[in-house]
């Protein structure tokens, strides 16, 4: 009956979408269940007292609600516990309900308001998507991939710095080995020596034609536009353009692939002294 009487008036606060009266209508139920394992001497006075807050399933004012919902409160942990306390120790009063410790309810406020804490970021975590979790522990991880993936970006200062050195250093090693070949080759004024020893072009032998010299790019004038639109026109590495950065790197790119089309690409092992030597300047 007691029993009966507090799941009706639990449904009752349900109902009402109070806030405070949903709390008290889902204490009323862990009562009941509590109620139902708990031993004989605990169960009957437990009744009497779910029975009298049943009663007060309807109250409007907000003070008696919170009253009422501590003292459902305590009711509940002293039926868990197995131990009454003040002011449960006694049969449930017919007038208003007696006042409660100012310890007890103390404590009971705290964990309502840890309860509440709890429920309240479990509801926050929920309604976020996956990928919106984060934990304090990928803090520092997530810092440190950010900075590495600033250095590694193509617009970072130092990479840029970087590779203009690298391409500096290939630079001068192609222009090094393109004044080697230059060398090397015989000019084209004079006749290719025979194994005979003469100056003259035996039958039989084709005359070795070299390439014919032309000044690098570095040892022209910079006001000889006829000797650049020369070299543009016979496919010429270009002239370095002149504080610009990004025109500097397509002139130095575009000489790459001029002199390796002549000499081929560098080998691992050159690529690798350059880097090498370029860490060591860093």
């Amino acid at each position: 009956m007691a029993a009966a009487s507090a799941a009706a008036a639990a449904a009752a606060a349900a109902a009402s979408g109070d806030p405070l009266d949903a709390e008290f209508a889902a204490t009323l139920r862990r009562v009941e269940a509590s109620l139902a394992g708990a031993p004989k001497h605990l169960r009957i006075r437990g009744e009497q007292w779910a029975q009298r807050l049943g009663l007060l399933s309807k109250l409007r004012q907000p003070l008696f609600q919170k009253d009422r919902n501590l003292h459902a409160d305590l009711l509940l942990r002293c039926i868990q516990e197995g131990t009454w306390t003040e002011p449960m120790d006694k049969h449930p009063p017919e007038g208003p309900l007696p006042s409660l410790p100012t310890h007890v309810a103390c404590s009971l406020r705290r964990l309502r308001a840890e309860r509440g804490i709890g429920a309240a970021t479990k509801r926050r975590s929920l309604s976020r998507g996956k990928g919106e979790k984060l934990r304090v522990s990928d803090s520092t991880s997530l810092a440190s991939a950010a900075a590495a993936a600033c250095d590694a970006s193509p617009y970072s200062a130092s990479a840029l710095a970087k590779r203009v050195a690298f391409l500096e250093q290939q630079n001068k090693q192609l222009r090094k080995q393109l004044d080697d070949a230059r060398r090397a080759s015989p000019s084209p004024s004079r006749p290719a020596v025979t194994s005979g020893g003469s100056c003259g072009v035996k039958a039989g032998v084709s005359q070795v034609r070299s390439r014919p010299h032309t000044p690098s790019p570095r040892q022209r004038a910079p006001g000889d536009a006829r000797a650049v639109r020369d070299a543009g026109a016979r496919g010429m590495a270009p002239l370095p353009p002149e504080d610009d950065v990004e025109a500097f790197l397509k002139y130095l790119d575009a000489f790459q692939s001029y002199a390796g089309s002549l000499f081929g690409s560098m080998d691992s092992q050159s690529l690798g002294k350059a880097e090498a030597e370029l860490d060591a300047r860093n």
